[in-house]
């Protein structure tokens, strides 16, 4: 991928009939969230696409009133969808689609280049040496073309940067030759692929380095999922109570990551933990035991710290801000589940190993 910049120009929006949710331009769409294009287009185009927009709504207009209004089958007028689709107005049809095509340029973040710059002398003189997008014919209808390919060339200039050229516009691809900065595509479809095949290699690259990167950041995260664990003592015989559980330490084992995208990724974990908790319960050594009531009259509590370990396993779901992440603030931790939720433990077998 040469570049991550793009320009579109009108031919790709009319060709897709301004469906700016066909899979292509939503395909484009998602490019641009990912941050993996940044694209670009001109003032003239986007005047041209209000205009294209205004006439095929007067065209679809007349051809939607002419089929209600045709003598074979007038009863049709009456049905309540056709009634509705005949009221709207022009205005109605053409800011519904103009609003539209505006979200679609606000939501892929579609930067217009101004062309109020553009000096008259440089596009004359394309159209005077018969210079594409003019060519032998010296089409006066490829003004618009021209003042945005100048426009373009001095955007490029400006900022030392080239650019991918969208167009099914022959003209406009012929004239792509002339300037170093403009890369030629073959069309939208194209430019996509390229741009999948950069995105794929980066994933790979990162999915290589992550683990050799966040070993550490990873650890910790499974600290905070295990302290979410409740704490079961598996000892019915004795009342215990647990206080300050701590995740002391984690020994990773095994990392995988099994999922990823440029925005989320998931990973497999297998680790060793090292816990500690305090633990507070009856002292059976010096209670008394009622005979009668067949119950322990107790005197005294113990309580203690002890230390353990216990294997974990699971997956942790991460949410990358920015990719490719520049360092662990562009990723952030979701959620995840590690096994055994319920830390068991018994408390008899402490007891017995404890000093107190």
């Amino acid at each position: 991928m040469e570049t991550r910049n793009v320009f579109l120009d009108s031919t790709e929006f009319i060709g897709n009939s301004f469906n700016f949710k066909s899979k292509k331009l939503l395909g484009l769409l998602e490019k641009s969230r990912n941050g993996s294009v940044d694209i670009y287009t001109t003032d003239v185009v986007q005047r041209e696409l209000i205009h294209r927009i205004s006439v095929h709504a007067q065209e679809g207009l007349s051809e939607i009133r002419s089929f209600v209004e045709a003598k074979r089958l007038r009863t049709v007028k009456h049905l309540p969808p056709i009634k509705k689709i005949a009221s709207v107005t022009l205005d109605e049809l053409v800011s519904l689609s103009i609003n539209e095509m505006e979200e679609y340029f606000r939501q892929a973040n579609i930067t217009v280049i101004p062309t109020k710059e553009v000096k008259s002398g440089d596009v004359l003189e394309l159209y005077f040496d018969r210079k594409p997008p003019f060519g032998e014919g010296k089409k006066k209808s490829e003004f618009p073309d021209a003042i945005t390919l100048v426009a373009l060339k001095a955007w490029c200039e400006e900022n030392s940067q080239s650019i991918y050229v969208v167009s099914n516009d022959n003209d406009v691809k012929s004239a792509l030759a002339l300037y170093e900065a403009f890369v030629e595509v073959q069309d939208l479809a194209a430019f996509l692929e390229i741009v999948t095949e950069q995105e794929q290699e980066e994933l790979e690259d990162f999915i290589g380095t992550f683990k050799e990167r966040f070993e550490k950041e990873i650890e910790s995260d499974i600290k905070r999922v295990m302290a979410e664990h409740e704490l079961y003592e598996i000892d019915y015989d004795i009342s215990a109570e647990f206080n300050d559980f701590r995740v002391n330490s984690v020994d990773l084992h095994s990392l995988y990551v099994i999922d990823a995208d440029r925005n989320r990724l998931t990973v497999d974990v297998k680790a060793t933990a090292g816990y500690s908790a305090r633990v507070e319960h009856h002292d059976y050594d010096t209670a008394a035991y009622d005979k009668e009531d067949s119950e322990y009259i107790f005197i005294n509590e113990v309580s203690y710290t002890f230390e353990d370990k216990t294997e974990q396993k699971g997956f942790l779901d991460y949410q990358i801000d920015s990719f490719p992440p520049r360092d662990w603030t562009d990723i952030h931790l979701e959620g995840g589940r590690l096994e055994p939720e319920v830390i068991e433990i018994d408390v008899i077998s402490i007891r017995n190993r404890e000093e107190y």
